[in-house]
Formats: C-alpha cells, sequence, structure tokens
C-alpha cells in the first residue's frame, strides 16, 4: 500500500515540468535541516530521534545505534538506520542538480542544494550512500561525454570478466572487498549471493513466505540480513518476483532513453538525464542495500515522476519551447510510451 499508493498519488501531481520543478525545489529545500541534523548526530553521536525508536515495526521496538568509523557516528536521523538516511538524499541529487537550469536565484542556489545534499548524504557514514554519491557524480558528469557512455560501459563488462577468470573468484566478490569506501561487511553482500544461488532450489517458486531464510548461521548472525534488493525480492515472492522488479526497471529505463532520443528541447534532455542517473545509482546501491521503511515509497515516487515525465513530450514548457511541433509525431510518440 506505501509503495503503489506513493506510485499513484505521484502521477497524479506531477501533470507537467512546472509541477514537477516545484516538487523539487520543495524536496530540496526540506533535505536542509535533514542535513544539518545528519553533520550534528555525525559530530556528537547525539540521536534526536531516538526516542522514537521504539515504534520502529522493523526493529521491533528496539534502536540500533550503527558503530562509528573513523571517529564518526553514522546519523541516523528520522529514520530507522544510517544506510536509509544517507539513501534517502542520493536519491535526490540529480533532480536537485537539474535545478540549475532554473532563472533567478535558483539558478545558483540548485549548487548549494545539492552540496548540502552530498554532505547529508555523507553524514551517514555508510557505504551504500556514499557508493550512491558516487553513482550519481559519474553519471552527471557523463552527461557532458556522451561519447564516452558506451566505451566506458564495454570496459566495465570485460574487466568484469577479465577480474573473474584472473582471481578465480566472481567478480562480485572482488567487488565487495576492495570497492567498498568504507570498509565495512563487503563480505557479507558476497556471501548473501552466494547463498542465494546455492538454496535456489528453496526459493525460486514462492520465496520463503515472508520467513527468515535462515542463512543467518553461515553469515556470522542470529537473522538472515539480506543485503541486496534483488535477491530480497527473490527470497519474498520467488524468482518471479524478481522477475517483476527487473521489468519495471526494464520498463522505466526503456521510457528514459526513448523520450531523451526523441527530444529536441535541451531542458528535458536534461531532465531525462537526471531521472536515469537516478534510477541507475538506485539500481547500483541495490547490490548492497536494501530499500525499506520510508525509502520504499520514496523510490516509487521516484518510479511516478519518470511515469509521468513521457508525457511531457509534446507539451509545451516553460519559455514556450516544444519537444516535437508536428502533432502526428505527438500521436506517435505518446502512443509508444503508452507502451512502454
Amino acid at each position: 500500500m506505501n509503495t503503489w499508493f506513493a506510485y499513484m498519488v505521484t502521477r497524479f501531481i506531477v501533470t507537467d515540468r512546472a509541477r514537477l520543478i516545484s516538487i523539487v525545489k520543495c524536496i530540496s529545500l526540506a533535505l536542509v535541516p535533514l542535513a544539518i541534523l545528519g553533520v550534528f548526530e555525525c559530530v556528537t553521536g547525539r540521536y534526536q530521534f531516538a526516542l522514537l525508536w521504539r515504534f520502529s515495526p522493523w526493529f521491533m521496538g528496539g534502536g540500533v545505534v550503527p558503530s562509528p568509523r573513523f571517529g564518526l557516528s553514522r546519523a541516523v536521523g528520522p529514520f530507522s538506520h544510517s544506510i536509509l538516511f544517507g539513501c534517502g538524499f542520493a536519491l535526490f541529487l540529480p533532480l536537485i542538480y537539474y535545478l540549475r537550469h532554473e532563472k533567478d536565484h535558483w539558478h545558483s542556489l540548485a549548487y548549494v542544494l545539492f552540496a548540502v545534499a552530498v554532505v547529508g548524504a555523507l553524514s551517514s557514514m555508510s557505504s551504500g550512500p556514499w557508493v550512491m554519491v558516487i553513482a550519481v557524480i559519474f553519471c552527471l558528469t557523463v552527461q557532458r561525454y556522451k561519447h564516452w557512455l558506451k566505451p566506458l560501459l564495454i570496459f566495465f563488462v570485460f574487466s568484469c570478466i577479465f577480474i573473474a577468470i584472473a582471481s578465480n573468484r566472481p567478480f562480485y566478490h572482488v567487488v565487495a572487498s576492495f570497492a567498498n569506501p568504507l570498509g565495512g561487511a563487503g563480505w557479507h553482500r558476497a556471501k548473501v549471493i552466494d547463498l542465494a544461488i546455492e538454496h535456489f532450489d528453496e526459493w525460486w517458486l514462492d520465496g520463503y513466505g515472508g520467513k527468515d531464510p535462515g542463512w543467518g548461521p553461515e553469515l556470522g548472525m542470529v537473522r538472515t540480513d539480506v543485503t541486496n534488493e534483488f535477491i530480497a525480492a527473490a527470497v519474498r515472492y520467488g524468482v518471479f518476483g524478481m522477475i517483476a522488479l527487473c521489468i519495471v526497471l526494464t520498463k522505466a529505463f526503456r521510457g528514459i532513453f526513448y523520450t531523451y532520443r526523441i527530444t529536441t528541447d535541451p531542458y528535458l534532455k536534461s531532465l531525462y538525464w537526471s531521472l536515469g542517473s537516478a534510477l541507475s545509482s538506485a539500481t547500483v546501491a541495490w547490490m548492497s542495500v536494501t530499500f525499506f521503511g520510508q525509502l520504499k515509497p520514496l523510490f516509487y515516487c521516484l518510479l511516478g515522476i519518470i511515469g509521468s515525465s513521457f508525457y511531457f513530450v509534446g507539451h509545451h514548457e516553460t519559455g514556450q519551447r516544444s519537444l516535437i511541433t508536428n502533432q502526428s509525431d505527438i500521436i506517435l510518440a505518446q502512443g509508444q510510451l503508452k507502451s512502454l
């Protein structure tokens, strides 16, 4: 209910680019006090929402105080975990950066708000949000060097193959061991993937029925902490649940790519690039993080924004700019987008 409801509400609210810009402005301003709170908790170790932890359904009335890193506490804020707190900032970073196209003071303020959101994400002192921030910055940087994108993707694929052969182990084990900016339980992320493959015959049909998979002892813990969104979908709903999640992502990416190609308005091209960057960074984070709590509906709000943005094609936007001037092209484009 808190996922598809968030998606549908977003679809009804976001009807044009102007409405979307207003929402992004509100989000960017709302993140400022949260970022300040994050820095305060990170430096002092005093959690302002600790009294409310007993109401958290995920921790059965108890709180979780993450272990400090590099002498700094891991900010949690109003979320139930520092990872969720940091990812909440990173999820909207590309859209905040998109505000640089606005006029008046918002053009300069966009860079300040972007920096504030980055600080908020980093205050979590968690590798998941840090990786997500790195992915966002990479995607936004590549926007100016699009001709390098395809070679970089090809290089990445061949690098994964080479690493697997050279190290004589799956490439994700190597990534988990050496590509973790804050250390943490990288081996745990890789082991979860191994266990999912090993116990495939147990969960492939309908998952574990909402019960614990029982992998805790092999992970060195009492309960199983599935730190992978794709595997989490699999153990809850079976292989078809994981396939459904992949289909949703595929449809979203396909729609973004298509609208980006047919768009002639540079402002909307930048918007679709920002949406693709947000979705890409979330997908990368999912390899080591599971979204739950407040972050789950926030992600579905992002999906709602993406779905609504497809209908910006052919509409006259700010400055009376039009993406497609030929009416038949508008009808054809919107018909193809509906099929997505």
